[in-house]
C-alpha cells in the first residue's frame, strides 16, 4: 500500500484552505483542487510499503515532543502528533485515510 507520514489538519484550518482555494478558482487559477477532506500537510511520502505497524511504532517514538501552533491569517491549530495515512483510489478519485 501506498503511505505516508502526515499532518491531519483541524476543520478550522480545513475551511480556511478551502476560502483560499475558492478566492484562487475566482481568479482564474486552474488546477486540481484538493477536497476538503482530504487535505492535510505531507511529512514524507513513503511509497510502496506493506508493513505499517513498524511505521507506526517509529512515528510514536518520534512524535512531537511539545506541540506546536500552526498560523494561517484566517486560522490557527495545534499540531499534537503526526499520522501514518493511506492513499488509495476510490471511484476514479484519491482518498486518503489515516491507519
Amino acid at each position: 500500500m501506498r503511505l505516508f507520514i502526515a499532518i491531519r489538519l483541524s476543520d478550522e484550518m480545513k475551511k480556511a484552505l478551502v476560502t483560499c482555494m475558492h478566492d484562487l478558482k475566482k481568479q482564474g487559477v486552474e488546477g486540481n483542487y484538493v477536497p476538503a477532506q482530504n487535505l492535510h500537510m505531507t511529512l514524507a511520502f513513503l511509497g510502496e510499503y506493506n508493513d505499517p505497524a513498524k511505521v507506526k511504532e517509529v512515528i510514536r517514538e518520534v512524535s512531537v515532543k511539545k506541540p506546536y501552533q500552526v498560523h494561517l491569517p484566517k486560522a490557527d491549530m495545534t499540531v499534537k502528533k503526526a499520522s501514518l495515512m493511506k492513499s488509495e483510489q476510490k471511484n476514479g478519485k484519491m482518498v486518503y485515510k489515516k491507519l
